[in-house]
């Protein structure tokens, strides 16, 4: 392929509108034939192999690119999901290990990292929101379990009282005649 044939390809390629008559131009086409050799050099089979071959070998860059983040999204997840703040610590003496002492993975974990008059204070990511994520990501819940939102309880029988041996009511054995009220009333009504 021509060198000028090889500039309007990756003219034509950079150009997001991919516009052959700006591309015949960049690649030193004169003004008054751009339109016309663009059109004619999209025609060409050679050009129109090299233009899918670019494609495709930025298409499998970007995909490329993608999985390399991906496994770098879930590296971190990972990390955060996983991580235990007992790494935190000096695990002989107890004490809070300073930031620079931190391992790696135990710092990404970490949102915010306080040092006042030698009190030290860390806060950690959402774990559970992690945890959450990742399962989402690696599809170990499963979408009708993500939509469920509500649970039913259904009582089939109303709880029993335990059964309490009946007693006789106490009442008072006045005899025949009630007493007297304090106060000398002769009637309860």
């Amino acid at each position: 392929m021509k060198p000028q044939y090889a500039l309007f390809v990756a003219e034509y390629l950079k150009d997001p509108n991919h516009n052959a008559t700006a591309a015949a131009r960049a690649a030193g086409f004169s003004e008054k034939s751009a339109h016309t050799q663009g059109s004619r050099l999209l025609k060409r089979l050679d050009i129109q192999g090299a233009i899918a071959q670019a494609r495709a070998s930025k298409s499998k860059k970007l995909e490329h690119q993608a999985e390399n983040l991906a496994e770098k999204v879930l590296a971190e997840l990972s990390r955060l999901a996983f991580s235990n703040l007992q790494d935190c610590f000096d695990p002989e003496t107890g004490e809070m290990l300073p930031m620079n002492k931190l391992p790696r993975e135990v710092a990404a974990t970490l949102t915010a990292f306080e040092n006042n008059k030698g009190f030290q204070k860390i806060k950690q990511g959402s774990k559970i929101s992690a945890l959450e994520l990742l399962a989402k990501i690696t599809q170990l819940v499963k979408q009708d379990q993500q939509n469920q939102q509500a649970v039913q309880i259904i009582v089939s029988q109303a709880p029993q009282r335990p059964a309490i041996a009946e007693k006789p009511p106490i009442t008072p054995d006045w005899g025949d005649e009630p007493p007297e009220l304090p106060g000398g009333s002769e009637s309860y009504e």
